[in-house]
């Protein structure tokens, strides 16, 4: 297949260009529209939340861990990057928690991130 060829299928969603560059075919799949209602669709974890910060000082960001029974702060994991921060919660500390929590951490801590980067103001959704 010639390059504009395969430029054009990409175009339109028949074929995506994954990592190093490898072509995945997609011929029939289902497009599944994404949806979520902030109220209707909220569960708290039952283990707890977290709370993001950035320290602008230290150039760091932090996310504390906090029981939600007693709303003590168990630990602080603070960082340069979201991914260092996420890394040592996930893969060190082991902490479980619901999979929609664990992606909404990474998108705080990803905001909070840009904002240390840009020195705005972060604030926690």
């Amino acid at each position: 297949m010639d390059k504009e060829k395969l430029k054009q299928e990409i175009e339109k969603g028949k074929r995506w260009v994954a990592q190093k560059k490898q072509i995945i075919h997609a011929k029939d799949f289902k497009i599944i529209q994404g949806h979520y209602h902030e109220v209707r669709d909220f569960v708290l974890d039952k283990n707890g939340f977290f709370l993001i910060r950035v320290y602008n000082n230290t150039n760091e960001i932090g996310a504390a861990f906090v029981d939600n029974e007693t709303y003590e702060m168990k630990f602080e994991v603070r960082g340069k990057t979201a991914q260092e921060v996420y890394h040592v919660i996930f893969n060190e500390l082991n902490v479980n928690v619901r999979l929609d929590h664990a992606a909404y951490l990474g998108k705080e801590l990803k905001k909070a991130e840009m904002a240390l980067e840009k020195r705005e103001e972060y604030l926690q959704e």
